[in-house]
């Protein structure tokens, strides 16, 4: 995209010259953004806006809604997730005047995927579940993204059998639309994978991962390939196999942090899942040391109050128990508790653990009147 970044600045200058205000603008405009915002370092939001306006003026709804949603998505990757909800649910108004199922479908996932993003998961369903109807349901060309974000809202709801039936959905379709040996199909495996571990089924997800892992590397997709590398480690790990799954789990680190940066949320995860390994091994010190940044990332990416900040938390008062004693982790298994309880359902299990994380904290300090409550 850096690359054609110059082509499309061209081609913009020239619609503003030659057709000021038509929809041939609002194209080149959205073409510009587009590139830019592939483009690190590129602000591609005043672009969005000034092609909003344009479709908008010139009653394109379905264009405009095309802009709000690709802007929308720009601002949730820059973490403005207020800018990203009132975009995407702009493109939904804009979907629905626009008549055309495939506009408001488009629009209704991206507010889908803005709502999943912040943990609201409650919210995102019946959105997800109206886009997949407006789409053309489960076996539609188009449906394959929106299922794998019903998929993922079914899993962090818990209702893994659903969560199943849909991204195995997804998987067919894009086996079918893109190849099976396609890019979107490693996305929908490793999601499958994820499920799988959820699950507790390390084996079964192992192997769809190391499948979504061939596919990432065959298609060049080096960012993704690490990430779902960090999962593959996850599951070796989650079988014993510790040793093994170590260098794996810091390759993926390593490339997920050379290729993302420093400060992306995907970069703290994959450490994470490296420190959980460490932990394993009993290695605290390095853990801790690993698991205090990627809090540190989590925190100005997401906020405090967010699940997966919350796990990193509890992940660090295991290592702080070991290392500092019991009376340091108390603060930090106690914290992490408190956001999930505020931000899971009550059956979730990953609120489970946390609670019973606690519990047993108090029980190793003989406190087991707190550990009932």
């Amino acid at each position: 995209f850096a690359g054609a970044e110059a082509a499309y600045a061209e081609a913009l200058e020239i619609e503003r010259r030659t057709a000021p205000g038509s929809d041939a603008l609002g194209e080149a405009l959205y073409a510009l953004a587009y590139a830019r915002s592939w483009t690190p370092g590129d602000d591609a939001f005043g672009l969005w806006d000034e092609a909003l306006a344009v479709f908008e003026a010139n009653g394109n709804w379905a264009r405009a809604a095309a802009a709000a949603g690709a802007a929308a998505t720009d601002h949730g990757n820059a973490s403005d997730w207020t800018g990203a909800a009132m975009l995407a649910r702009r493109a939904v108004a804009l979907g629905e005047a626009s008549g055309q199922d495939a506009a408001l479908g488009q629009a209704l996932r991206v507010l889908g995927v803005t709502l999943v993003e912040q943990g609201e998961f409650a919210a995102a369903e019946p959105v997800l579940e109206r886009a997949l109807t407006v789409l053309g349901g489960p076996t539609a060309d188009a449906a394959a993204a929106v299922l794998d974000e019903l998929g993922l809202v079914y899993q962090e709801t818990h209702r893994y059998d659903r969560a199943g039936v849909v991204l195995s959905q997804a998987v067919a379709v894009k086996e079918r639309v893109y190849g099976p040996d396609s890019y979107p199909t490693a996305i929908s495996l490793n999601a499958l994978g994820a499920l799988r571990d959820a699950q507790g089924r390390p084996a079964q997800a192992e192997a769809l991962h190391r499948r979504a892992l061939r596919l990432a590397l065959a298609n060049g997709r080096e960012a993704a390939a690490a990430a779902i590398g960090s999962n593959l480690g996850r599951v070796i790990q989650q079988q014993g196999r510790h040793a093994e799954a170590e260098p794996v789990l810091r390759r993926a680190a390593e490339g997920v942090e050379t290729l993302l940066g420093p400060d992306h949320e995907d970069t703290a995860s994959a450490w994470a899942n490296l420190a959980g390994d460490l932990q394993e091994l009993d290695r605290h010190a390095e853990a801790a040391e690993i698991l205090r940044r990627s809090l540190a990332i989590y925190e100005r990416a997401l906020g405090r109050d967010h699940v997966l900040t919350a796990w990193t938390i509890n992940a660090l008062a295991r290592s702080t128990a070991v290392l500092e004693g019991e009376a340091a982790a108390g603060p930090l298994y106690a914290e992490a508790l408190a956001v999930s309880e505020a931000r899971l359902s009550p059956g979730h299990p990953d609120r489970v653990r946390r609670a019973n994380d606690v519990a047993e904290h108090w029980l190793r300090i003989d406190r087991p009147n707190e550990a009932m409550t």
